[in-house]
């Protein structure tokens, strides 16, 4: 089997000779990025809209002996980014095996305190941009023969987080954008991937010292099973992995690298509750970290005879359906259980 040699085995596991767009590439996860892209051989076109930081960080990858380029672009300009994509495919000769969509900003703020011109640059931002930039490097994907989209989401786009409503929804949005694209460009071999992380180490979402809502940030990095926020490393390394020939079979997916922080580590909590009608109502939530979905299911089968007993009970989860309880469990997106049962729906 000539396929079957170390040397092709090797070039699974590089980038050597790709060529890899990643905007916000200055600092934070996007400079991460960057850097572990060109390590595994890729030349590497990075934007900002700081030209003093490109300069810097071109200067700094250089005594390295990456292969990067950069160029000014505010990724909310409709304009600029047509510009950007026009500096990519004369650098690259026209085509473009990887496109990293990383650049974003977050809003922290209570919904009715959002205004229009919040929302609208958060959407702009997060999801017309990135849209737009992959709407334009298509040909460039689709001639290299090898295309990888590689979107930065977050965390925030599958659970509800205080005061993200605006980014929660931009974020959730390229959640399903990502499965489209990867429905749509499969036939011009374009792989589309989203990496979803959790509080990471970067400016954009770390609160600073002052603001009022550092200890609300605390309290949901103590609650995650590893409780401390990600370093960027940690995500430009998925990232990395998703563009490689090695994760060719791989598309259409959204990976949270998060921690563990859909498990939310909280205590049970019980309560009692009486209607007016003087019928019981028992609610039981319970909040558990499951170390594996046989406790999940053990719970729900030491619970049944409670809910058998108020002959009046339910069991409200995340999936449901008859006979496939098993089946369904092994489908939760995390290991976490949440259960509220509520017993005057379900009749036995």
């Amino acid at each position: 089997m000539a396929g079957a040699g170390p040397g092709c085995k090797n070039q699974r596991w590089s980038l050597q000779g790709m060529t890899a767009l990643v905007t916000g590439g200055t600092r934070g996860i996007g400079y991460a990025i960057v850097e572990e892209l060109a390590a595994l051989g890729a030349v590497v076109h990075t934007c900002s809209r700081n030209q003093t930081e490109i300069n810097e960080r071109l200067q700094e990858w250089q005594s390295k002996g990456f292969k990067v380029s950069g160029s000014v672009c505010d990724l909310s300009s409709r304009e600029q980014r047509e510009k950007l994509m026009e500096t990519v495919s004369s650098v690259f000769y026209g085509k473009l095996n990887i496109l990293v969509n990383n650049a974003g900003i977050t809003m922290l703020k209570p919904c009715v305190e959002h205004t229009l011109e919040d929302y609208s640059t958060v959407m702009s931002t997060n999801v017309e941009a990135p849209y737009h930039l992959s709407q334009l490097a298509h040909p460039f994907l689709k001639a290299s023969g090898n295309g990888s989209i590689v979107f930065i989401s977050s965390v925030a786009g599958s659970l509800a987080l205080p005061r993200l409503s605006a980014y929660s929804a931009s974020k959730g949005a390229i959640n399903q954008i990502t499965k489209n694209l990867a429905c749509e460009w499969a036939k011009d071999n374009i792989r589309t991937n989203t990496v979803s992380p959790w509080g990471v180490k970067t400016t954009i979402m770390i609160p600073k010292p002052d603001s009022p809502y550092v200890e609300e940030f605390i309290r949901l990095i103590a609650g995650t099973a590893m409780p401390r926020t990600g370093e960027p490393e940690e995500i430009s390394s998925l990232v990395a992995f998703l563009c490689l020939p090695a994760a060719s079979y791989i598309t259409g997916q959204v990976i949270s690298v998060d921690g563990g922080s859909m498990f939310h580590c909280n205590d049970i909590d019980q309560s009692v509750e009486e209607q007016d009608s003087g019928q019981k109502l028992v609610t039981l939530r319970m909040k558990l970290i499951c170390k594996s979905k046989r406790v999940c299911y053990h719970i729900c089968q030491l619970a049944l005879p409670l809910l058998r007993l108020s002959r009046n009970g339910s069991i409200a989860g995340v999936v449901a359906s008859p006979y496939l309880s098993l089946y369904a469990g092994s489908f939760l997106p995390s290991l976490e259980a949440v259960l509220i049962m509520t017993l005057h729906l379900w009749k036995f």
